[in-house]
């Protein structure tokens, strides 16, 4: 069992979130779902406050499996989902229509949703000698499968939970990513299939809510195959 720090709970937490596309799209709505709740069960003393990272537009072939709608088009997806999140829950978080640097991160929370490795292996590379207690929430996705994992992203914490990197970064060099933009509905469907992406946002925000919610975590993340219909979680 790993037991939530002091200061995450009770107070306001600071997120990043990093792609705001298939995963990233929902991990937003859930996110904004779950500041309302811990706001309202602390007498408005927790919550979140959240800034979103993307340099991306939405596309048509986005709407359907991503969490966009045909009048998004056209749209940076980080802005898009901030201003409806805003207007329906009365918050003021954040859209940063760039690139994420990890060089810049000061937050609580990093969670990424990005199939680019080298962004992946920059985060895993920083913040080795920090004795503050940050963590790294990363889904990882395929076809009909994928992987969520929560870790340090300080290498100095006590009682460290190992990360994305530090589990898979000897077999990160040997994957082939695969850059190509979708050029229909069935190209984006072929390469993931529905409902993937919600199952990786539904894992990545049901570790935190448990971390913030119930103070305590008995697991640290996932891997699922929805074809299969398997789940083995990652032990302690």
């Amino acid at each position: 069992m790993f037991n939530t720090p002091h200061h995450l709970l009770n107070n306001t937490v600071k997120v990043s979130v990093v792609g705001c596309g298939g995963t990233g799209s929902y991990v937003l709505s859930m996110l904004a779902q779950m500041h309302y709740l811990l706001n309202k069960l602390s007498d408005n003393q927790a919550g979140l406050f959240v800034t979103a990272y993307d340099d991306d537009t939405v596309s048509e072939f986005n709407c359907g499996r991503q969490n966009f709608y045909m009048m998004d088009v056209g749209l940076n997806k980080a802005e898009v989902l901030m201003q409806r999140i805003n207007i329906g829950f009365g918050s003021n978080w954040r859209a940063i229509a760039k690139r994420f640097d990890i060089s810049d991160f000061q937050d609580d929370v990093l969670i990424t949703c990005v199939d680019n490795i080298k962004t992946r292996v920059d985060i895993g590379q920083s913040n080795t000698n920090s004795y503050r207690d940050t963590f790294w929430i990363d889904g990882g996705n395929g076809e009909s499968d994928g992987q969520v994992i929560l870790g340090h992203l300080n290498k100095k914490a006590e009682h460290r939970l190992a990360n994305f990197y530090d589990i898979y970064a000897d077999t990160l060099q040997d994957i082939v990513e695969d850059e190509r933009d979708s050029c229909s509905h069935a190209d984006s469907l072929r390469r993931q299939d529905w409902g993937v992406n919600h199952q990786s946002a539904l894992m990545i925000c049901q570790l935190l809510w448990r971390m913030l919610r119930h103070g305590k975590l008995d697991y640290h993340g996932t891997m699922f195959d929805l074809k299969a219909g398997e789940s083995v979680p990652f032990s302690l």
